[in-house]
């Protein structure tokens, strides 16, 4: 998996959350059918663009999953549905390929906690809020390399920190059917744009 990007409510709600996702999004568009070809391609190339391609399904836990086309943190919509429907909201973000990870905790309209960092480049690992009691001294999970002890904060670190908290992630889209949410965006996608650099001329290159 190389781009992973969700929001998971611990509600049972579907048709309500469905509607407020109808109206944040702006989306009039919506079917329901197996896991949609093109979501992969749609990824918009503007951090900070709303999501215009989303995918919904409840869990057989108790959780509603909301993937989406947009790498925006989500922190407006998290934290009104952990107000309003008054549960538990997550919020987790994964690129394999860059080797960034995010994953933010919210209940009763507040983020409790938040993991931020990004291993590929020169930054900072952004850890915010109390721990949650089965985390250790550093977000993430032990490691053991050269005879040191470390931590590591990645995906399987995500998968972990949900299943504590009564989530389990499925990786595989493609085994139910989804109410799929479609609308148009100014923003390009990162496909789109790869695409253009192909397509281009190699004139126009130099």
């Amino acid at each position: 998996m190389a781009t992973f990007t969700a929001i998971h409510v611990r509600n049972t709600d579907l048709e309500s959350l469905v509607q407020s996702v109808i109206r944040l999004a702006a989306i009039a568009d919506r079917k329901l059918g197996p896991y949609p070809e093109d979501y992969a391609s749609s990824f918009l190339s503007d951090a900070s663009a709303l999501p215009s391609y989303i995918l919904m399904r409840e869990s057989e836990d108790g959780w509603i999953t909301i993937r989406h086309n947009s790498f925006q943190k989500m922190e407006n919509w998290a934290k009104n549905w952990s107000k309003d429907l008054v549960c538990e909201v997550l919020v987790t973000t994964a690129q394999t390929t860059s080797d960034a990870y995010y994953f933010a905790y919210y209940e009763g309209g507040k983020q409790l906690r938040l993991i931020d960092t990004c291993y590929s480049d020169d930054c900072e690992m952004i850890n915010r809020g109390k721990p949650f009691d089965f985390e250790g001294p550093e977000p993430g999970q032990k490691h053991i390399w050269d005879e040191e002890e470390c931590y590591l904060f990645d995906l399987d670190s995500i998968e972990f920190y949900c299943q504590k908290l009564g989530l389990n992630l499925e990786f595989d889209p493609t085994q139910r059917d989804w109410i799929i949410l479609k609308g148009s965006s100014a923003c390009p996608t990162i496909h789109q744009l790869v695409q253009q650099q192909v397509n281009r001329p190699w004139w126009k290159f130099w």
